[in-house]
């Protein structure tokens, strides 16, 4: 469930089992007109309920396996913005980066997975824009982490 249309060198992901509910996050997906002062306070109680109970699912250290295959390697990634859902070509540029390893780090009371990667060069797309900002650095590692959480697709370059 936590990958889609796989091929043996492709891992893409429809369901993403690392992102933590949070209320900053939880209207991003609303498409039909604006959200009732009822249904803000049930979606807001509903998201925080989540949230105090989420930990990494069977799915989501499953993820983390399946990534594991690609140590080692040049690979090409895609990170995922909720505004792909209408305007795929719109999201962030892919990167190519040398797969270094997954990592889970402690993140504000959450485990959360990361991709290593070093040598990252953007793959600029005539609507994209620049992927750079959802890289992060943890003292835990020396190199650059692409969080799970926002990881859309990662294939061998």
């Amino acid at each position: 469930m936590g990958e889609g249309m796989n091929k043996p060198d492709t891992v893409t992901i429809t369901t993403n089992f690392w992102r933590v509910p949070s209320v900053e996050t939880a209207f991003s997906g609303w498409l039909e007109g604006a959200a009732t002062e009822a249904e803000k306070l049930l979606v807001i109680a509903k998201t925080e309920a989540a949230r105090a109970a989420w930990s990494p699912s069977t799915e989501a250290i499953d993820l983390v396996v399946q990534l594991k295959r690609f140590i080692g390697t040049r690979v090409t990634i895609q990170m995922w913005d909720s505004d792909m859902w209408l305007f795929p070509q719109e999201g962030p540029h892919p990167f190519a980066a040398d797969f270094i390893g997954v990592i889970v780090i402690n993140i504000d009371g959450f485990q959360q997975a990361f991709i290593e990667v070093a040598n990252v060069t953007v793959l600029t797309t005539p609507d994209g824009y620049d992927p750079m900002s959802y890289l992060q650095t943890h003292a835990e590692s020396k190199f650059a982490l692409v969080p799970l959480s926002t990881l859309y697709e990662v294939s061998r370059a």
